[in-house]
């Protein structure tokens, strides 16, 4: 019984070689041509309080932006990102370089979660009173 079955797959192989084969034959040789190439790369910019991190990630090709809720996927090149930093460690929201009424939106917004952000006052780690009057005390002074 295992020797008919070896037989037969041994037979099936033998069709396909001779089916396949002349096909195979006809694909090579000649000169190759790459109609289409891309460098995939994804560069970004994030920022979160007084933290930023600018990255580079591979992306499928795409020739619209992809969101999807608060993320987004921005095809394109390094240089098309821009470069205002946040001028003061008030300056929490965009627009950057400057502060504003957003800025202290968005620190009670991170101060209502406990995030590290928020914590600009000693005793680090601890989110109490102390951090609202350094935020007020930052904002106050305003961007340099």
């Amino acid at each position: 019984m295992n020797t008919i079955k070896l037989i037969s797959h041994v037979a099936a192989a033998i069709l396909l070689g001779a089916a396949v084969g002349p096909a195979a034959a006809q694909l090579s040789g000649g000169s190759l041509t790459i109609t289409r190439t891309t460098i995939d790369t994804g560069g970004s910019r994030m920022t979160g309080g007084r933290f930023v991190l600018t990255a580079s990630i591979g992306q499928h090709d795409a020739a619209e932006p992809l969101s999807s809720g608060r993320i987004s996927n921005q095809p394109g090149f390094w240089g098309s990102f821009p470069s205002i930093e946040p001028c003061s460690p008030a300056d929490l929201a965009e627009p950057y370089g400057t502060v504003d009424i957003a800025d202290v939106v968005r620190f009670l917004q991170l101060f209502g979660a406990s995030d590290p952000a928020s914590d600009v006052a000693a005793p680090m780690g601890v989110y109490d009173i102390a951090d609202v009057v350094a935020f007020l005390q930052l904002f106050g002074a305003g961007c340099p």
